[in-house]
């Protein structure tokens, strides 16, 4: 089903009036190896284009840190709202937020105010 007047998917959790957008890979594992999990929420605040529109045109669906560094990202929007709420999963410390969203596949157009 999708969010009418959108195309994007269906909330993932009833009751939200998001978009919810969730890419995980599992990357190999070494025998024995424990690795930490650090959590980090950002937000990006757009101007000029649609959350529709940059998840849809803009954002990289295939990271490039996803399965590697980068375990999970969980990504939330209202369609025609100018703001993306994301939350990464990271095996590592995470790097700093704009540098975290490139990583996470958002590219840094000039519609992106900021990164928080």
């Amino acid at each position: 089903m999708s969010v009418p007047g959108s195309s994007l998917a269906e909330p993932l959790h009833p009751g939200y009036g998001f978009a919810d957008f969730v890419s995980s890979r599992t990357p190999g594992k070494v025998a024995g190896e424990e690795r930490g999990v650090f959590v980090q929420p950002l937000t990006l605040i757009l101007d000029g284009m649609t959350a529709e529109d940059y998840l849809s045109w803009v954002r990289d669906p295939e990271p490039p840190a996803l399965g590697y560094d980068l375990r999970c990202l969980l990504v939330r929007a209202e369609p025609l709202g100018d703001r993306i709420d994301v939350e990464l999963i990271w095996d590592r410390e995470p790097p700093a937020p704009r540098a975290a969203a490139v990583a996470a596949g958002f590219l840094l157009t000039p519609e992106i105010l900021d990164v928080r």
